[in-house]
C-alpha cells in the first residue's frame, strides 16, 4: 500500500471515528505531532507583540522580495 492510499484511509477512518478512538491515536502519535517549541520564550513575546502592532494598523507588511531586498542593502549607520 503506497503513502497516498495509507493517508486517505487515515483521514477517512478519523474523520469517523468516535471520542475513545481518537483519544487512542493521539495518545500514540502525541510525541511526533506536539508541536516543538522553535523559539525561545522573548523571541516568542517579540513576535506577538508585533503582530498585536501589526493588527492596531502601526504595523507594516513586508512581501518576502522586500524583506530580502532590506537585508541586503549595506548598513549606512
Amino acid at each position: 500500500m503506497n503513502t497516498t492510499v495509507i493517508k486517505e484511509r487515515l483521514h477517512d477512518y478519523i474523520e469517523h471515528a468516535d471520542d475513545k478512538h481518537l483519544a487512542a491515536i493521539y495518545l500514540l502519535l502525541e510525541k511526533e505531532i506536539a508541536p516543538t517549541a522553535k523559539y525561545d520564550s522573548d523571541t516568542l513575546q517579540m513576535l506577538n507583540e508585533r503582530v498585536e502592532t501589526y493588527k492596531k494598523g502601526k504595523g507594516k507588511l513586508y512581501t518576502v522580495k522586500e524583506a530580502l531586498e532590506s537585508a541586503r542593502k549595506p548598513n549606512d549607520n
